[in-house]
């Protein structure tokens, strides 16, 4: 795949290739990037894999219009159409705020189930805590490193709070208690706590983010 990959900008010098595994984003110029896909599409019909159109899509970061003539070389090729954010590689990219929060707000309504079936009265406390650190805090893991601090901080706020009223609740402890009481749970193991640290903390312990603006007249 990595020849395959490599080969597919070979025409075109505006165009980058992120690539894991058999998922692939072409970034550049919207004729550039058309260009890379048609070169892939014929470089693979002879290696037994198929490119599934379907599944692919193009993204329009802009508040404007998709102009005509993009749009109707998208729509020949059978490509989804995403205008302002799109979901790739399990996260959100683009410039629609509105659309990309509603989408955090979905994926921390998903876990809503969890939470409820870990304060189940037949399950033991010592499993719920097992599975609320191990199972449910790692899964904003991912997104904690992919979307930008400023972005996921209110629904990491609300995930984490989530997380320790949960735990609160599965202890039997009262719903009175400050921050100061309720503090070792979110401590470390190695300092005595229970090990449920907050993902929006972690914001501080990611890697810096570099951003990179595209300007109007380059389309992804």
């Amino acid at each position: 795949m990595q020849r395959l990959y490599r080969l597919a900008t070979r025409n075109v010098q505006r165009v980058r290739c992120v690539a894991v595994a058999d998922d692939l984003n072409l970034v550049g110029p919207a004729a550039d990037v058309l260009r890379a896909f048609d070169d892939l599409s014929v470089d693979i019909q002879d290696t037994g894999l198929r490119l599934r159109a379907s599944k692919c899509g193009i993204l329009w970061p802009h508040s404007t219009q998709l102009p005509p003539d993009l749009r109707a070389a998208v729509e020949a090729r059978s490509i989804r159409i995403f205008q302002g954010h799109m979901i790739t590689l399990g996260a959100p990219v683009g410039t629609d705020q509105r659309g990309i929060n509603a989408w955090l707000q979905e994926q921390i309504k998903s876990h809503s189930r969890f939470f409820e079936l870990l304060l189940r009265p037949d399950l033991p406390v010592q499993v719920a805590m097992l599975l609320l650190r191990l199972c449910m805090i790692p899964c904003l893991s991912y997104l904690a490193r992919v979307v930008p601090p400023g972005t996921l901080a209110p629904h990491a706020k609300e995930f984490d709070s989530t997380v320790i009223r949960t735990a609160s609740e599965k202890l039997g402890l009262p719903p009175s208690l400050d921050n100061v009481a309720l503090l070792p749970l979110s401590l470390p193991i190695r300092l005595g706590g229970f090990g449920f640290r907050s993902v929006r903390a972690s914001f501080t312990r990611s890697v810096p983010y570099i951003l990179e603006f595209v300007p109007e007249s380059d389309p992804l």
